[in-house]
């Protein structure tokens, strides 16, 4: 099984939210100065990847890009290539300041011990 779904020119790993999010939190664990960034693609972005060779640039170097907007799911399964669910940037963000807060507050709960 390919575990990713091209739409126009753009590769989509076959992620959930949290399987995303955990790329993330392992990437943040690293702790290397590297860049790392995120797309979440929607139908926008990938027509403007078809003309714009800077956006073209920066989604091909991206070391995640998910699918942000119902269009990219459904042409996936259209194509077969069914990608297993929205993952958008807001669910990420909102799950990914909860992370961080809880890891703040493990962290402050050793650290006063």
């Amino acid at each position: 099984m390919n575990q990713s779904a091209k739409i126009m020119g753009i590769s989509f790993p076959k992620l959930t939210l949290n399987e995303s999010l955990q790329i993330l939190n392992d990437v943040v664990n690293r702790n290397k100065s590297e860049l790392f960034h995120v797309v979440t693609g929607n139908p926008e972005i990938v027509m403007s990847y078809q003309s714009d060779q800077q956006l073209r640039k920066i989604i091909d170097e991206a070391g995640l890009v998910t699918a942000d907007g119902i269009g990219i799911i459904m042409v996936s399964r259209i194509k077969g290539e069914q990608l297993p669910e929205r993952v958008t940037g807001c669910d990420m963000l909102i799950r990914l300041l909860e992370m961080g807060n809880l890891k703040k507050m493990v962290f402050l709960f050793f650290r006063g011990r």
